[in-house]
């Protein structure tokens, strides 16, 4: 059983809800119906579920979505998976002062395969803490893009991994510390 699943409708918005101890996942973000489709998740808990977020269109979609404030803790799973190797289209996804801590795998993951859906991660003043794999992941060549910045990331296996062609990349002003892989500084742009 999942918390809340979407899977076809122009929008779907959850503010101020709890999501806690679901058999499955937390929110299933799964649009099957080719359109450009919005998810807004605001001052929200998903918690003690598989997933606590997993983005995953199967058809030809521009997904869109914006997270403020959104809690995924202790999902046996990952945090949030934006998973591209499904469909087709893009995966445009910022999340903003959210944090996924004490899940099971990655804190938060972009994941796609070539010919594939694309995913475009932004981190901004996020924190990713005591996951039990990675903090921050971007796997595959869909292409998969994340990008960070202001972000705590402590307490992880590992900080960060890019493999497969994606690329991960931080503005050089996260706070990275007393991760199991010795806290590696991830690649650097610049601001604008």
């Amino acid at each position: 059983m999942t918390g809340i699943a979407f899977q076809s409708g122009a929008s779907l918005t959850i503010t101020n809800c709890v999501i806690r101890n679901v058999t499955g996942d937390g929110i299933d973000f799964i649009p099957s119906v080719t359109a450009t489709t919005n998810l807004s998740i605001a001052d929200t808990l998903s918690a003690d579920n598989g997933f606590g977020l997993y983005v995953g269109p199967t058809a030809v979609v521009t997904a869109n979505i914006a997270l403020y404030r959104v809690l995924l803790l202790h999902n046996s799973s990952d945090g949030m998976l934006a998973d591209g190797a499904l469909g087709f289209g893009t995966i445009k996804l910022t999340a903003i002062e959210c944090v996924s801590a004490n899940n099971g795998r990655e804190g938060f993951n972009g994941f796609s395969v070539n010919s594939h859906a694309s995913v475009n991660l932004m981190l901004a003043r996020c924190t990713a803490a005591n996951n039990s794999s990675t903090a921050v992941d971007a796997e595959g060549g869909g292409p998969v893009t994340i990008r960070f910045g202001a972000s705590v990331i402590t307490g992880n296996q590992a900080t960060w991994h890019a493999s497969s062609g994606a690329t991960l990349a931080s503005y050089g002003d996260n706070y990275i510390d007393g991760n199991g892989d010795g806290d590696p500084a991830p690649p650097v742009i610049s601001r604008k």
